[in-house]
């Protein structure tokens, strides 16, 4: 059986744009992407400063424990997360999130917390430490110091890897089928039920989808190298 469609036009992206149910995996995924990456990244911030500062073992623990992700299949991940919230849970002041909005955000954060660690880690080690000690000289605050020197310098960095971690997350499946609701179907799902349609229409839209996020990772990307290279060249020395 051939599915797919009798012919490849603008007409198809059209059907997708212009259509808000069909664009809403893809809006879906971007949000609930970007959700993720916000929390990720200040909560990479403030444990990688921790841990680059504090030589101690309550760092190493730390660290290794943020690394667990990496360690663990997607499956178990969400596994995790059906387990520990499908009841009242008092971490969430008696709340249930499974079958909630909120808990594919809070899994995909737990997907890129190792990565974003590591790399933004890596690139606070690398920073100048005499910078820091000439502005607590000055009588800069940790707080400042961290704000008007650290931040900037670190911000290509950051900016490089929320943009990575975004493209990772806006057309991820395993976790999403786990822990999906009709309310926030996500990218990964829409296009796998379209390809394992037998319409042709339907596998038009699943194509296009394939398009657009191909086409959004590498916008994102280009744009995050270009502010990147622009925020190093602002940076202060």
């Amino acid at each position: 059986m051939d599915v797919l469609p009798t012919s490849f036009t603008l007409d198809n992206y059209a059907s997708v744009l212009l259509d808000g149910e069909a664009l809403a995996p893809l809006v879906n995924s971007a949000l609930m992407s970007i959700m993720a990456v916000g929390s990720v990244l200040v909560l990479a911030l403030f444990a990688s400063h921790l841990i680059t500062t504090r030589r101690n073992w309550a760092a190493s623990v730390l660290e290794f424990s943020l690394f667990i992700p990496w360690v663990l299949p997607s499956s178990l991940v969400a596994i995790g997360m059906i387990t520990a919230f499908d009841a009242p849970n008092p971490l969430i002041f008696g709340g249930v999130l499974l079958g909630s909005y909120q808990i594919l955000p809070i899994a995909y954060g737990i997907l890129i917390i190792p990565m974003m660690v590591r790399l933004i880690g890596s690139a606070m080690v690398g920073l100048d430490p005499n910078l820091g000690e000439a502005a607590r000289a000055l009588g800069a605050g940790p707080l400042y110091s961290f704000l008007r020197i650290s931040l900037p310098l670190l911000a290509p960095v950051l900016i490089l890897v929320s943009a990575m971690a975004f493209n990772d997350l806006v057309n991820e499946y395993t976790v999403s089928a786990f822990l999906y609701n009709a309310n926030n179907t996500p990218l990964g799902i829409a296009i796998a039920s379209g390809a394992s349609s037998n319409d042709p229409e339907i596998t038009a839209k699943t194509l296009v989808y394939a398009t657009l996020v191909m086409s959004l990772s590498f916008v994102i990307i280009m744009l995050a190298d270009r502010v990147g290279l622009g925020r190093t060249r602002l940076a202060p020395v």
